[in-house]
Parts: structure tokens; C-alpha cells; sequence
């Protein structure tokens, strides 16, 4: 399909459900005013800059604690008892009144709003060790638990430097198959010879800084990896589901 299918450029409330509902995603450019943007990045950086690369770190209750590996980077979770800690990066998100009228449109109301926001910041190169990379997300999957994901990225991202893939429509699929499993999974999309999609058919946005994505988990969807040496992702991903 033609990438340009997802994107709204005036986006309103019932042109953006549109899209999620018959996609499964939409993006929606210039979404965050570049002022915000450039106080989310000063305000991750800070933190990022406390972590060693290679590392998963939980922010909750206004501490820090490591939390696992993350090979490509450093990958920050943000819970919501930490959100007065991350004004700058939280409260574009979680008090955007369109934001949370998607959620509650698609959802109903009451829903889980904003569980948990993730700050990532990639810097390591591909390595063909990590066998196409699932241990930082990136093969194709959709997720065991169905949410609805709002990505912004902090400079441009495209394929050369991970941006995120997405395979349009299969999210009709992707809801088949993980309601036929008997308990959450992290699937992998060659797990699944029954599927009709493969690789080829997942598509790499080209965004802006401030831009929006969002997309339904339900999509076949992957975290990219860098291609290109010294390109890094700074990428805010925040999950919503249903109550």
C-alpha cells in the first residue's frame, strides 16, 4: 500500500479512528510543536546520560532500578508514579486532550490510559549476531497483550536508523492469532507459516522530529535497528489498553 494512505495531515478525530480501525495505524505529522520536542530531549538526555549503554532501567516511585539488558542502547520505562519526574516528556501525552479522546473513543471509557511511557535511545550499529535483532524487539511480532502505542521520535528516523516497521491491515490477522494462544506471547512472524504476510510486506516510515505514529499492537510491527554508523533513535512510545 502507499504510505501516504496513513498519514493525515490535518488529522480530526474521526479521520484518525478511521485509519487506526481500517490500518491499524496512522501517523500524523508536526504533531509536537518543536519547542516540545527540544525540552523532551533535553530532559531524556539528562537521564539517559546516567545509564550505561546496554542497559533497561524503571523509573518508578522517583527511583531508578535496572531492569535487564538492552542491547542496542539504553532503554528507560517510565511508570506512572514517576511522571512528575518527566513533565516535559509525560505531559504532552498523558494531558493532550485529543490524545486521550482517541483512547477513550477507541477503547470506551474506563480504559488503562497511559500505563507506562518507554524513552529509547539506540546507538549500536546492527550486529547479524543478534539474529535479527529479537532481542531488542525487532522482528516482527505482535504483542501478548493488544494496546494501542503513540511513538514520537526526536530527529528525523527512517530505515537507516530504526525506524519503527509495520505491516498496514494485518492487525485483522494479528487479533486471530493472539486470541488463539492460550497465554500472552512474544511471537515472531516465522513462528506462524499460516500467516499471510512476510518481511516484504512491512513498510518503514520516514518521520520527522515530532511527529506522531500510533498504531494498534495488534499490527505485525518491529523496533528497526541502525544501519548506518553514528545515525542514533531517540524514540517515546506510550502503551494504553482496555480495562
Amino acid at each position: 500500500m502507499q504510505l501516504k494512505s496513513l498519514v493525515l495531515e490535518d488529522p480530526t478525530l474521526e479521520k484518525t479512528l478511521s485509519k487506526i480501525r481500517k490500518y491499524g495505524c496512522a501517523i500524523l505529522p508536526n504533531f509536537f510543536k518543536e519547542e516540545v520536542v527540544r525540552l523532551m530531549d533535553r530532559e531524556l538526555t539528562n537521564y539517559w546520560a546516567q545509564v550505561k549503554p546496554g542497559q533497561q532501567v524503571i523509573a518508578e516511585n522517583g527511583q531508578f532500578k535496572e531492569a535487564g539488558s538492552y542491547e542496542p542502547g539504553i532503554a528507560l520505562r517510565i511508570q506512572p508514579t514517576s511522571y512528575q519526574n518527566f513533565t516535559h516528556t509525560a505531559t504532552p501525552f498523558v494531558h493532550n486532550p485529543f490524545l486521550n479522546t482517541i483512547i477513550d473513543s477507541f477503547y470506551g471509557s474506563p480504559n488503562n490510559k497511559f500505563m507506562q511511557i518507554f524513552a529509547y535511545h539506540d546507538t549500536r550499529l546492527r550486529d547479524e549476531n543478534w539474529d535479527d535483532a529479537i532481542n531488542n524487539s525487532s522482528a516482527l511480532h505482535f504483542d501478548g497483550w493488544q494496546s494501542l502505542k503513540f511513538a514520537t521520535y526526536l530527529t528525523h528516523t527512517s530505515q537507516e536508523n530504526g525506524m519503527t516497521r509495520f505491516i498496514p491491515g494485518s492487525h485483522v490477522e494479528g487479533k486471530k492469532l493472539r486470541e488463539a494462544q492460550s497465554e500472552p506471547i512474544f511471537p515472531d512472524i516465522r513462528d506462524f507459516p499460516e500467516s499471510d504476510y512476510t518481511e516484504t510486506d512491512a513498510i518503514y516510515p520516514a518521520v520527522g522530529a515530532g511527529d506522531l505514529v500510533i498504531f494498534d499492537t495488534d499490527c505485525w510491527h518491529g523496533g528497526g535497528e541502525i544501519l548506518v554508523e553514528g545515525r542514533d533513535r531517540k524514540c517515546i512510545i506510550c502503551h494504553s489498553r482496555q480495562r
